[in-house]
């Protein structure tokens, strides 16, 4: 498999010694961190990780003192290799050794050119805790696989390349009328092998050791073990970021996210019995963790898109759409056997799905954030499932799971933002490639795109 950020971390390796941090890699549990690291470490001429949750003898290295250039001694003579700007030095698990987290800036301020990376299962919790120097230390985030990712994983580059073709010539046709250049669209054939290849992707998601299941059986069933065994995992955790008389509330916000995906998020949905206090600190722990993502409104009349947050509104979704379906008990197989059925009947993970390509295509240097717009106005309601901010520009996203459906509140806040170039629509039907020229000009504004092409989008996007 190929992670995206691997292209990142070669970036930050290759900068100047003076100016590069130990990077401490976030993300949720099982999404790939410790294999990033490794795959990564294969850019040195060696390569030394420590596990300070299996090793714990390790953890002796970091008491008393935490002089850098003593530390590097006694890892040269533990390990028996020198040590040098060459080697990468990866910290695993670094949450079980807070002394370790904290000796990261000396080795900035004193080793600049040893290179560092730390990682570790519900990381911010202990970063909270311990607290970080500002400016000593970088952050990268690591989210499941996306869709892109995927296809590369499954031998697809073709279409990654194909698909990000398409999207590029059919923006540049709506940013200029009169440009020539032209796009073949996709047949029928491949229309319909592009949106088997995402009905996977939604019953596999992008854990990578589900997607691994798949890359090596082709059977669902196992994939289901593997996503099982993850939200059991996930469930287990819970007692180590809180109390014991609050894990009941992070379990019952737990099991029902999945039902409320796509909605705006009500405590009272969840339990009518139990005070709205328990539940949002209960959700809040579940953010921390990186389990879930809060999508929350914004009015969007400018950049940054979280200076107009209206924080009492917001919707949820999971950090991955397979195991959202998991938790519900759904049988996710359906996608693959029953695609057309699957697409009209599961609007809410099209809408998650989408969410978690933006957030995989979100700058890796900050945590990932989400918004939408609503108007909640009798005889005018209206809402966009997702606004997103790419180049200083804002754009405006619908999302339909099937192929039909119009862009009711798409052209109605393109009317209002007259500022704005552009809105997407996405749904299951095949590119559009005319550039409409009707009197209602907010149609002129409006690329619609198949559900397949999101990742194709958000990489064009940031691309130019």
């Amino acid at each position: 498999m190929k992670r995206s950020l691997l292209t990142n971390l070669i970036q930050w390796k290759n900068s100047p010694h003076d100016m590069r941090k130990p990077l401490i890699l976030r993300g949720a549990r099982q999404v790939g961190k410790s294999w990033l690291v490794r795959e990564f470490a294969k850019k040195f001429d060696s390569f030394i990780e420590i596990n300070f949750e299996r090793e714990k003898s390790k953890q002796k290295i970091f008491e008393g003192d935490l002089d850098p250039k003593r530390i590097i001694r006694d890892l040269t003579h533990i390990y028996k290799q020198n040590i040098d700007k060459n080697t990468l030095i990866f910290f695993d698990e670094i949450q079980e050794c807070l002394p370790a987290i904290e000796a990261l800036r000396y080795f900035y301020e004193e080793t600049p050119s040893i290179p560092i990376v730390a990682a570790g299962s519900l990381l911010d919790f202990a970063l909270e805790a311990k607290g970080i120097s500002v400016g000593r230390v970088t952050f990268r985030y690591l989210y499941p696989m996306t869709f892109k990712e995927f296809l590369e994983a499954d031998g697809h580059q073709k279409y990654v390349e194909l698909l990000e073709e398409i999207v590029s010539d059919i923006k540049e046709a709506k940013n200029n009328p009169k440009s020539k250049k032209e796009h073949d669209l996709l047949s029928i054939t491949l229309h319909k092998k592009l949106l088997t290849h995402l009905s996977e992707y939604l019953a596999v998601g992008g854990m990578p050791a589900s997607v691994n299941a798949w890359l090596k059986y082709r059977n669902i069933d196992r994939c289901k073990e593997v996503l099982d065994d993850l939200v059991n995992t996930y469930r287990q955790d819970f007692h180590k970021y809180t109390k014991k008389n609050t894990i009941p509330y992070v379990g019952m916000v737990f099991d029902n996210i999945p039902n409320l995906l796509a909605r705006k998020f009500v405590y009272a949905h969840i339990s009518k019995e139990h005070r709205s206090r328990e539940l949002a600190n209960a959700l809040d722990l579940l953010k921390k963790a990186g389990i879930v993502h809060l999508i929350n409104h914004t009015s969007a009349n400018g950049i940054p898109l979280s200076a107009e947050e209206n924080k009492s509104l917001f919707k949820v979704i999971l950090l991955d759409v397979a195991l959202a379906q998991t938790i519900l008990g759904e049988d996710t197989a359906e996608w693959i056997l029953n695609r057309d059925k699957a697409y009209i009947n599961k609007g809410q993970i099209i809408e998650a799905f989408v969410g978690q390509e933006i957030v995989g295509y979100s700058l890796p240097s900050s945590e990932a954030k989400l918004h939408y717009w609503v108007r909640e106005k009798t005889g005018s309601m209206a809402e966009l499932d997702y606004i997103i901010s790419q180049k200083r520009k804002v754009i405006p996203i619908e999302v339909k799971s099937g192929s039909s459906g119009k862009e009711k509140s798409l052209k109605l806040f393109l009317s209002e933002k007259k500022s704005l170039s552009y809105g997407v629509f996405f749904s299951s039907s095949n590119f559009n490639d005319k550039v409409k020229n009707e009197i209602n000009k907010e149609e002129v504004r409006i690329l619609n795109l198949p559900i397949y092409a999101t990742s194709a989008f958000l990489n064009v996007e940031l691309s130019n």
